[in-house]
């Protein structure tokens, strides 16, 4: 039995109806069989596929509206029927259709960068860094602690070698005492105590340091805001109201607080304080908006990223 292709046909139960059928089963869909124009109709007739393409050929390509590219493009000027749903602006969408999809709010890229360069969308903002008020870069604690390590060795070497007449004796005695603790621990034996001549350091070696310490610091300071440690770690000291390297007498009150841990060390009462100071004057800039330390405060002065630029002060 040939299979019936769907379309409309009498309705079995009802001869004055048509009935849709989908091909397998009847539908619940009807219409009235008595409507003008349903003689002509080719609704639901089976259609062969040699006639379908010589519709094709015969009407051509379908022709497209080029209002097809931007769905929300106004109707030309010299009139047309406007888009379902009614007229809208030029390039908006027609009354009722929806908008188009909007950009999710992406944050402002840092300046100086291409848009989207800079940070990932949602992630933190970075920290602000601090300037000076010319807009100098501030420098950072690890810099600083670079710059004081280097120099602290650079100025032992120096000291050491200048006080070597009057310090050998110790030097010596310090070396004798290593070996011995390093032979009972090699016999496993209990090490030797520290002879007393250990803890009488020669007063000439912590005099000539204490020199070589301040003339480092204070003129290489004064004369263009750098020591060597300091070129090492590309920062630089200079006046934080406006540029230029510290005078003399601020790169000497600079030292003082700075060395303070040098200067009372000949003393035993209060040596010890003296190194909890320099602890806590070193680790200031930590917790500093300026990043000053205790020593930067007293003279105004700050360490800088770069060069000092001798300027005019700022009116």
């Amino acid at each position: 039995m040939a299979q019936r292709p769907s379309g409309w046909y009498d309705d079995p139960d009802d001869p004055t109806q048509l009935r849709y059928f989908d091909g397998i089963l009847w539908t619940d869909r009807r219409t009235p069989k008595a409507m003008p124009g349903l003689e002509r109709s080719t609704i639901g007739s089976p259609q062969r596929p040699d006639e379908h393409d010589d519709a094709a050929e015969r009407t051509g390509p379908p022709s497209y509206d080029d209002r097809s590219a931007n769905p929300w493009q106004a109707p030309p000027a010299s009139g047309g029927s406007s888009p379902a749903g009614g007229s809208s602006p030029a390039g908006g969408p027609p009354a009722g259709a929806y908008p188009p999809p909007q950009q999710p709010p992406y944050p402002p890229h840092p300046q100086g960068q291409q848009p989207w360069q800079g940070q990932p969308y949602g992630a933190p903002a970075p920290k602000p860094v601090p300037l000076t008020a010319d807009g100098q870069r501030i420098s950072g604690w690890w810099r600083r602690f670079g710059a004081y390590v280097i120099d602290g060795i650079l100025v032992l070497c120096v000291s050491t070698a200048l006080a070597w007449p009057w310090s050998q004796s110790w030097f010596e005695t310090y070396a004798s005492y290593a070996e011995d603790v390093m032979d009972a621990q090699q016999r496993g034996v209990t090490a030797p105590s520290a002879p007393e001549a250990l803890s009488e350091i020669p007063w000439q070696w912590a005099l000539i340091s204490l020199l070589v310490y301040a003339i480092y610091e204070i003129t290489l300071t004064a004369w263009h805001g750098r020591t060597l440690g300091k070129v090492v770690t590309g920062i630089s000291v200079r006046q934080l109201e406006h540029p230029g390297p510290p005078s003399v007498s601020d790169a000497a009150v600079r030292f003082l607080v700075k060395g303070i841990t040098a200067v009372v060390f000949p003393v035993p009462a209060i040596s010890g304080l003296g190194t909890l100071f320099t602890f806590v004057d070193g680790l200031w800039p930590l917790g500093d908006k300026q990043r000053q330390a205790l020593h930067d405060k007293l003279p105004a002065t700050v360490v800088v990223v770069g060069k000092v630029h001798r300027q005019e002060p700022l009116q």
